[in-house]
């Protein structure tokens, strides 16, 4: 009986947690863990009215629950000294974006856009060589 109890509470915490996304580019995904209200680069509304965090439980991972939160998304490396992103990989986990603005990105592909059937505002630009 200890045994299956201790099965089920492992197989309990394994369903419970939470499902964490994959963001290839290291430069993105702190990017996106360091959003604060203060820094305007993720929303829970759209238009974005009010700026928020996007790692809410604070474990430095983005899980599909807390980017089902986002609705606006700000990613901008012009203005950002050393911040260079190579890849968007990962976004279209934000399955709830209504707008996204991608500044300064060095690449990317319509599959990082692929399932952001909700995105109703999108602007891409690269840098200036």
């Amino acid at each position: 009986m200890k045994k299956l109890f201790s099965l089920f509470a492992l197989l309990l915490k394994l369903f419970c947690s939470g499902q964490i996304i994959n963001i290839p580019d290291t430069n993105l995904k702190q990017w996106l863990l360091q959003a604060t209200p203060q820094n305007n680069r993720a929303s829970y509304t759209y238009p974005a009215q009010t700026y928020n965090t996007i790692d809410t439980n604070g474990d430095g991972e983005i899980q599909v629950a807390e980017a089902a939160l986002v609705k606006y998304l700000k990613i901008d490396s012009i203005f950002f000294i050393n911040t260079n992103f190579n890849s968007l990989a990962g976004i279209e986990q934000f399955i709830n974006i209504k707008g996204l603005i991608c500044i300064g990105i060095d690449s990317f592909n319509a599959a990082d856009f692929a399932g952001l059937e909700s995105l109703q505002l999108k602007f891409v630009q690269t840098p200036l060589n």
